[in-house]
């Protein structure tokens, strides 16, 4: 195998590949070398020059858009284990690619990304990196580290930096998002998919390079704020960046509702209306700009043809013992209720999900509570799991439950069978503060409220318009937490941080599911003898009535408040469901739950002296 391909990416700049080429050939030695040039315009005289002058591959993709498709490509149709990718207006020093080969055989085992100082036009000055800061609509911010002027200076460790030159192993690459479009976005992005795959960018000092910034003729391939924009947004959603923070740095470039509109398309897949026709005014502007996940672990994957007119209970299972207890509940109320067309899906961490038989469908995902841009929501998993690794798996569903785990399925779910989009009654919006709050966010985002409110978190419906609500839901939790509640938390029953999850609920599902009803049928009561056929879900709200799911957690309930229970009475049914998954724990299970697993034994035991 070839060790060393030197790679670019090229639109309408025959010169700048001219140059770059000729001077590879001139001053660095390239036999061995793989020479390629992917072309996404289209020119004849660079493929004579690639292929009849220069010796080297030259494949033209007009099909492709944009630098991601093309610096993709680089890497899969590369001949060699090293793979630089430049710029086709890029030039080396001396020695560099001589270098590069040396590092790269000397350490076999480096799978991070490689960059070098970029040179300015004095051939003097340098930047080594980018600071992950944001500028206008840039993320990045030019800078340097002294250790960048020695060449021969150890390798350091530095953030992002711009993609005018860089290298890794073939094998290590991990790929652009293929939804990329456009110009914008790859920088950062690429560098945090290094990082969370527990890899590096480094620094070589010795490793560098000249990139032409100057155009006295123009910028040949079209900038636009839109695609900048778009990248930015596909690319954070994808890794669980702040996705507020691109909304606020082009929320000054672009009206309001084409944010909302590529928002959307970008979390999602599927906007507004059509976020690919241009807009008046800026939305389309010309811009001149510098350059600047492991796969989840699937613990039972479900045939397509299993689940092709199937339904599905979707749940996140936090690594809390009481939380990991009400799930077993939930379980044990689906096995109950017989529900012949409907899988049980289990989000979550995945030693949590270990613990759960195989007959509940698992994908595991990380908490993203602890994240900075989510600063401890202890809600959020239950939002961002409908669209974070894995989530795709959800599809093969026609109709999907968003539920909390604290909640019970009954037997008439089964004739529960809304074709649209339905939503329990929650009790958040209790003042006209609350609901004028509400208002002027969607009026600022340029949503339509169209009067439904006091919108609980169990939604049933179809599941790409479930998923799609959850992504917005998922975007405006964000804004509202960290631009409504930085100085303070707000007081319930009045706004209040806790429930801001339902507040952006409501903005979104009132937007993106015009057609949506509240029924009675979800989010029924967890306390009093009405019948269970009257609700297909039952949700445990805060209550010192029976059935209390927090009574139950302190060991205030024993076996004698479950032994003859009526399972057509609503409290009954909760009171048993709770029972029936004590067995399911195993130890430890922590205080509060040993104390309630204790005190049913104990009572137990009580009764079975009594009847000797």
């Amino acid at each position: 195998m070839t060790h060393l391909t030197v790679g670019m990416a090229t639109y309408n700049d025959f010169d700048g590949v001219y140059f770059t080429l000729q001077s590879l050939r001139l001053y660095h030695d390239m036999r061995d070398v793989d020479l390629l040039v992917v072309d996404n315009f289209g020119c004849d005289h660079t493929k004579s020059l690639v292929e009849s002058w220069s010796g080297g591959r030259y494949l033209r993709r007009t099909d492709v858009q944009g630098t991601a498709a093309p610096r993709d490509l680089v890497f899969r149709e590369a001949m060699g284990d090293m793979v630089v990718c430049c710029d086709s207006h890029v030039l080396f020093p001396p020695g560099v690619l001589a270098r590069l080969q040396e590092f790269s055989l000397q350490n076999p085992e480096c799978d991070d990304l490689l960059q070098g100082p970029m040179l300015y036009d004095d051939l003097q000055s340098i930047s080594t990196h980018l600071e992950p800061v944001w500028r206008e609509e840039f993320w990045g911010t030019w800078a340097t580290d002294s250790r960048g002027f020695d060449p021969d200076n150890e390798p350091f460790e530095i953030p992002m930096h711009g993609l005018g030159a860089f290298a890794c192993r073939k094998s290590a690459w991990p790929g652009f998002n293929p939804r990329f479009r456009g110009f914008g976005g790859e920088e950062g992005y690429i560098h945090e998919k290094f990082r969370q795959a527990g890899r590096r960018t480094l620094c070589l000092p010795w490793f560098r390079w000249l990139h032409r910034f100057g155009r006295p003729a123009g910028v040949p391939y079209p900038l636009t704020v839109d695609d900048k924009f778009r990248n930015y947004m596909i690319g954070h959603a994808e890794l669980g960046l702040d996705v507020t923070r691109p909304i606020e740095q082009f929320s000054a470039r672009l009206p309001q509702e084409r944010i909302v509109a590529l928002a959307a398309d970008a979390i999602w897949g599927a906007g507004i209306g059509d976020p690919s026709l241009p807009v008046q005014g800026d939305g389309r502007e010309q811009i001149e700009t510098p350059i600047a996940s492991v796969a989840p672990a699937i613990v039972r994957a479900v045939d397509a043809s299993e689940t092709r007119a199937r339904r599905a209970i979707v749940a996140f299972v936090p690594d809390r013992p009481n939380l990991i207890q009400q799930a077993f509940a939930l379980r044990h109320s689906w096995l109950h209720s017989a529900t012949g067309d409907t899988d049980l899906v289990m989000m979550g961490p995945e030693n949590v999900l270990a613990r759960f038989p195989d007959d509940v469908v698992k994908i595991a995902q990380r908490s993203v509570q602890g994240d900075d841009q989510w600063r401890g929501y202890r809600y959020s998993d239950a939002i961002v799991c409908y669209n974070g690794p894995g989530a795709e798996q959800l599809d093969r569903y026609t109709h999907i439950l968003r539920t909390d785990v604290d909640t019970f399925i009954t037997p008439a779910w089964n004739d529960f069978h809304p074709s649209g989009f339905m939503f329990g009654n929650g009790g958040y919006s209790n003042d006209d503060d609350v609901r004028q709050r509400i208002l002027d966010i969607a009026t600022e985002w340029g949503f339509v409220h169209r009067g439904m409110t006091n919108v609980n978190a169990t939604w049933y419906g179809p599941t790409a318009l479930v998923r799609r609500v959850c992504a917005i839901t998922e975007m405006l939790t964000r804004y509202i937490l960290n631009n409504c509640f930085t100085h303070g938390s707000g007081t319930w029953p009045g706004w209040y941080r806790e429930v801001a999850v339902l507040y952006a609920g409501e903005i979104a599902v009132n937007h993106f599911a015009p057609d949506a009803k509240g029924t009675p049928l979800l989010d029924g009561p967890n306390t009093g003898r009405q019948s269970t056929l009257s609700y297909a879900h039952l949700h445990c709200w805060h209550t010192d009535q029976k059935f209390s799911k927090h009574a139950f957690e302190k060991g205030q309930y024993t076996l004698d408040d479950v032994r003859g229970a009526d399972l057509s009475v609503v409290s009954d049914y909760c009171m048993a469901m709770a029972f029936r998954s004590l067995g399911d724990l195993e130890s430890p299970v922590g205080p509060i739950m040993r104390e309630a697993m204790e005190n049913a034994a104990l009572c137990a035991v009580a009764n079975q002296e009594g009847t000797r």
